[in-house]
């Protein structure tokens, strides 16, 4: 079953972010420069394949929620790689609360839980990753809860209706 009937939006980046870095510094002269500034986000795709690998009954909670960790710890990682390969401004969002969106709000209230708890643990986790190093984090999940807030200051009318439709 889809964890999220409304679909992925066809316009879902699937190159891994290491990947990404690595293509980067293969066409770049293995560097970045200082005169950059690199901005870092990651962590829906993998949990929205976490509850899909769940939904068929292939990991368990548990497992679901130790990978989204991992995957944390692994964009941390990457935002230390491009400081190290010369970058001096490095920005990495973490994840906003997906059970406040269209998709999440439409899952049964145990899936909007695990939703929360595996967000909590990517934040959790990338934070912990970043702490100590010169890498920027964003706080995306305190901005968009203000957007939720107070959708009005930010202009926004629509909060219930998802952006991408799968049948488009």
């Amino acid at each position: 079953p889809d964890p999220f009937p409304a679909g992925p939006c066809t316009a879902q980046l699937t190159i891994p972010i290491a990947q990404q870095v690595s293509d980067y510094l293969a066409a770049n002269g293995d560097r970045f420069t200082r005169d950059q500034i690199v901005f870092v986000q990651g962590g829906g795709n993998d949990i929205s394949f976490q509850l899909g690998l769940l939904a068929e009954g292939l990991v368990s909670p548990g497992e679901a929620v130790a990978a989204v960790g991992q995957a944390a710890g692994e964009l941390a990682g990457q935002a230390r790689r491009i400081v190290a390969k010369g970058a001096t401004r490095v920005v990495v969002l973490n994840l906003p609360e997906i059970a406040d969106t269209p998709a999440g709000k439409a899952q049964p209230q145990p899936v909007q839980d695990l939703l929360t708890f595996m967000v909590g643990v990517f934040n959790d986790t990338l934070a912990a990753g970043l702490s100590g190093s010169d890498v920027k984090l964003f706080d995306a999940y305190a901005a968009v809860k203000g957007v939720f807030a107070n959708p009005g200051a930010y202009l926004v009318r629509e909060l219930n209706v998802p952006a991408c439709d799968k049948a488009k």
